[in-house]
């Protein structure tokens, strides 16, 4: 009889020690799930870009990441499809600055507007593994066809945009910081 307690006292040990183990393990695999997620996402997450106010506006983007990366804007503008232009690669640690007037000596269907109001909807990403990046002001997300913008700007011709007056310059900080 006392054989039989301390059997059973001993099955319930090592059950709630398995027990135990496997939430233990469930912890330990949800850390690496979100350290994977934000590794996938460290370079896109160094790539901003913002307008500068003023005549003429000037769209940025910066690249902080220690790689270079394919960039494309959507552009948006008061009663034309947005569309998508091609920037190629922004170097490596730097800063690109697209003029107004680059934007819209690129615009597929030029609206009869002399006060155009084109803006950056978003940016398009290609980081170094070949993963594609949705950036907008507010939000990073893997880019899919679900997103409403994209989607929207996926239906018109990618515009190739080539500018000698687009001229990468070097960034002061980079890399290491998030």
């Amino acid at each position: 009889m006392l054989a039989a307690v301390v059997a059973a006292a001993g099955l319930g040990v090592t059950a709630w020690g398995t027990l135990m183990s496997a939430r233990v393990a469930e912890d330990q695999l949800a850390q690496s799930r979100v350290q994977n997620e934000e590794r996938e996402r460290r370079q896109a997450s160094r790539i901003t870009y913002w307008q500068e106010p003023g005549s003429p506006l000037n769209t940025v983007i910066a690249n902080r990441s220690l790689d270079p990366a394919a960039v494309s804007i959507v552009v948006t503008d008061r009663g034309v499809k947005p569309y998508i232009a091609d920037l190629g690669m922004v170097p490596p640690c730097s800063r690109l600055a697209i003029s107004e007037k680059d934007l819209w000596n690129i615009h597929p269907q030029k609206a009869n507007d002399f006060f155009p109001t084109m803006q950056i909807g978003a940016i398009l990403i290609e980081d170094a593994n070949g993963k594609q990046w949705y950036r907008s002001y507010d939000v990073l997300l893997p880019a899919q066809r679900n997103i409403p913008l994209l989607a929207e700007a996926l239906e018109a011709h990618d515009v190739p945009m080539w500018s000698s007056d687009m001229r990468a310059e070097p960034l002061d900080e980079c890399g290491s910081a998030s």
